[in-house]
């Protein structure tokens, strides 16, 4: 669910055996995968957001985990031109696996942006466009 409302379902029973060796007494742990790759659509208004997983079991029990989350973007939705990134009067800050960048002039305008290290994506990702 993303802010309480039904989003989508997500596939569940993949193989893992990782999961089956650290839980070897609890039936179909092996088999307790899920996945699914969750595209942002611009309609999502900028701001925090919450989405919800719901796991529940053949009995109809439910067991719900939460995270947060904030929509930032720039203007423009897609920052074009070999030159639209402008870093050379900016200055950063490095933070456990945050970068801070002040005055990143993006298409003329200036930003204050955080970049967080994803270890899903192999990379950094801005989270935080000020």
């Amino acid at each position: 669910m993303i802010d309480g409302v039904l989003a989508f379902e997500a596939p569940y029973g993949g193989l893992r055996g990782d999961v089956g060796g650290a839980f070897p007494d609890v039936a179909g742990s092996s088999e307790s995968g899920f996945s699914l790759a969750l595209q942002l659509q611009l309609r999502w208004l900028l701001g925090p957001h919450t989405i919800t997983a719901v796991a529940y079991n053949a009995l109809g029990e439910t067991q719900e985990s939460s995270a947060s989350f904030e929509v930032v973007r720039f203007d423009s939705p897609f920052i074009a031109g070999d030159n639209a990134v402008n870093l050379d009067g900016g200055s950063c800050a490095l933070s456990s696996d945050e970068i801070s960048i002040v005055d990143a002039r993006v298409e003329g305008s200036l930003y204050d942006l955080v970049l967080k290290w994803r270890r899903a994506e192999q990379g950094f990702e801005i989270t935080e466009i000020r």
